[in-house]
């Protein structure tokens, strides 16, 4: 719709006019039922988030085809300041269709600051069990020993042994499995030593150990 492009291309006066003067629906979706607020976030749109933010019933927790929230896309971009401007909002839910929270997918981008936010946010918790594949499955996956620590520094004491020993749900593998499986994953096992409760001789659906 036009809101779309007005908000693709950050023009926060059309945004307003169109709104407040043409009627425009602020939750109007396009044919992945993208809300101008998804746009906001996929294309980094800080002056246009704003100017929506200010409509009284806008969706913030609207979802797309793929049950996508604007929070998954700015985890995805990670833009800060749209990230930690929706991160503050409350959500019903935060996995996507494949189970993926916004934490997976700032981990997955490697993006660091993030994670942070993420983690200091109300849906820390939520966001690293809504998947078998958990994001320290995926820090691991990328050999990303800094996304890593900072997930495991903000776990309570208590839910760390459970973090780190998680085996994914078909091959069975646990973070050090799949550490010990890339090239570059040294740094995030010596992390994982660095925890007495991790299982080093924990085994995989072919009973194949980390070493």
């Amino acid at each position: 719709t036009a809101l779309h492009y007005c908000v693709e291309h950050s023009s926060p006066n059309c945004i307003r006019l169109l709104i407040n003067f043409g009627g425009a629906n602020p939750n109007v979706t396009d044919l992945s039922l993208l809300t101008p607020l998804h746009y906001c976030a996929i294309y980094n749109c800080e002056e246009s988030l704003q100017e929506l933010l200010d409509v009284h019933d806008l969706k913030v927790n609207a979802i797309d085809k793929n049950k996508r929230l604007p929070l998954h896309y700015a985890a995805a971009t990670g833009n800060i300041t749209i990230l930690s401007t929706l991160a503050d909002y409350d959500y019903e839910q935060v996995a996507d269709i494949d189970g993926f929270s916004p934490l997976h997918y700032a981990v997955l981008r490697g993006h660091e600051t993030a994670v942070r936010i993420l983690l200091a946010s109300e849906i820390s918790l939520r966001c690293l069990t809504t998947s078998r594949i958990t994001p320290v499955h995926l820090a691991c996956i990328c050999a990303d020993s800094t996304c890593l620590k900072a997930i495991l520094n903000a776990l309570q004491t208590d839910s760390i042994s459970t973090m780190i020993n998680l085996p994914t749900k078909l091959e069975q593998f646990t973070p050090l499995h799949l550490a010990s499986m890339i090239k570059n994953g040294s740094e995030c096992i010596k992390i994982l030593l660095h925890y007495d409760d991790v299982n080093v001789d924990a085994k995989d659906h072919l009973q194949r150990t980390p070493t």
